[in-house]
């Protein structure tokens, strides 16, 4: 009998081993694949289980429809601590940009497209139609040269184009993707494409598959089918080292790009954008295109920790935290966001 029951221990503490060995090799092989922490993944999912099943009633009623604040990360408490890191970039160090709500140098509040005029977070995220004021400004100026139209060999996307009459003093192009619920007419009624276009550069937004007035029944959703139609885009555009503007759900099309091509860009602007969580480390350690990197201070989606976890490691990188916005930062506050985008193009060009 005594035998009996060790043997019985024995088998339990073999079976124990073997399940603890197992959960290691899972959070390895997670590790590995994603370049995630598999516990932060583990306590997000505890945390939205706890908050949707078991509310006292004392939550903050900005977070209804069960959407619950991200637990903020290592790399995200860093910056909002205003510390320095360890790490260093080729062009200067990361950190918090502090007074964003001050107005533009004076060498930009000469500028006709005026981003100082907005008022905090008063553009309507689901406004698909461009501002009458604003279009208006842009098919009246002599120095401007406006188009726009549908891409027959890019899935029939529809896409706006601003840039100098005077194409001697132009310079490289700056293509701009969009969120959900958004459009390209965001970057015309947030003074976008004025600026740029004034400023000398070639302002280019589309509307992504299924999105605005591009077509709704060819939308790419394989990682290689979204390659192949940012590669025929493009060529369509005839772009050759843009600087492209990706925020949120416009990462599902940059990432594959950056990360097939490297070389394809002259910049990226990432704005908690999406898909980063897809690639490894070793491969954000790889990159060299300079990137400026944009969030929210009060981004209640789990975009920009995600995003910060794996663009942290990319070398040639400038991180911005923008005080007082939600997710859609550059909406929330076009001056701030106008400033660093101005400031990361005199950078890279």
């Amino acid at each position: 009998m005594v035998l009996f029951r060790r043997s019985v221990k024995m088998k339990l503490k073999i079976a124990l081993v073997v399940v603890f060995c197992a959960i290691i090799a899972v959070f390895v092989w997670y590790y590995v694949n994603t370049g995630q922490n598999p516990m932060v993944e583990i306590k997000k999912k505890v945390g939205t289980f706890v908050k949707k099943y078991y509310n006292n009633g004392d939550e903050d009623k900005s977070y209804e429809n069960n959407m619950t604040r991200p637990t903020v990360s290592a790399t995200t408490r860093k910056l909002l601590g205003g510390k320095q890191t360890g790490k260093t970039n080729t062009e200067g160090t990361s950190g918090v940009l502090t007074n964003q709500h001050k107005s533009l140098p004076s060498s930009l509040s000469t500028l006709k497209g005026r981003p100082q005029v907005h008022a905090l977070g008063h553009i309507a995220l689901l406004n698909s139609h461009p501002s009458i004021p604003r279009m208006n400004a842009l098919l009246a100026s002599d120095a401007i040269d406006y188009t726009e139209g549908v891409l027959e060999h890019a899935r029939r996307t529809f896409y706006r184009e601003a840039r100098p009459s005077n194409r001697t003093k132009e310079k490289f192009t700056v293509l701009f993707l969009h969120g959900i619920g958004l459009t390209s007419t965001i970057w015309i009624n947030i003074g976008t494409f004025q600026i740029l276009a004034e400023l000398g550069y070639r302002a280019l937004a589309v509307d992504l598959p299924g999105h605005g007035n591009s077509n709704d029944l060819s939308i790419p959703y394989k990682r290689d089918d979204i390659l192949g139609y940012m590669t025929n885009l493009f060529t369509a555009l005839d772009l050759h080292l843009p600087v492209m503007v990706s925020p949120s759900t416009g990462g599902e099309y940059a990432m594959p790009l950056l990360m097939a091509y490297p070389r394809i860009l002259r910049g990226l602007v990432a704005i908690a954008p999406s898909d980063t969580q897809h690639y490894l480390i070793s491969d954000y350690k790889k990159l060299s295109v300079p990137m400026l990197i944009l969030f929210g201070e009060k981004d209640e989606t789990m975009l920009h920790e995600s995003s910060l976890d794996s663009l942290w490691y990319v070398p040639n990188r400038k991180i911005y935290m923008i005080k007082n916005t939600t997710h859609a930062c550059y909406v929330d506050h076009p001056p701030t966001f106008h400033k660093l985008l101005i400031e990361f193009l005199h950078r890279v060009e």
